[in-house]
């Protein structure tokens, strides 16, 4: 997740247990997610209503279907081919480096 291993994570307990003692600490871990979890779920909603006023849904879509328009043509497989009728897989666009 952030790149704490198993000692990190033993330490900061520890740390935790020492500041808050064994009383404290579980409420503090518990209003600790709290928090992490408002915060969370806040960035997730600002992010989600910036993607909708910016349309990056139409514009993922435009990308996608270039990259496979793209593909088509390189195969020649494309709209103005003589080949449409051979059975090619479409490699989706997010395998396509």
């Amino acid at each position: 997740m952030f790149g704490i291993g198993f000692f990190e994570l033993l330490l900061i307990a520890l740390i935790g247990l020492l500041v808050f003692g064994p009383q404290k600490l579980p409420e503090a871990v518990r209003s600790c997610a709290l928090v992490f979890g408002r915060c969370k779920r806040f960035w997730q909603a600002a992010r989600r209503e910036l993607e909708n006023e910016l349309g990056f849904n139409e514009i993922r879509r435009e990308v996608q279907n270039t990259l496979i328009m793209e593909e088509l043509e390189k195969r020649g497989d494309g709209p103005d081919s003589d080949k449409r009728d051979e059975k090619i897989p479409i490699t989706p666009a997010n395998q396509i480096k």
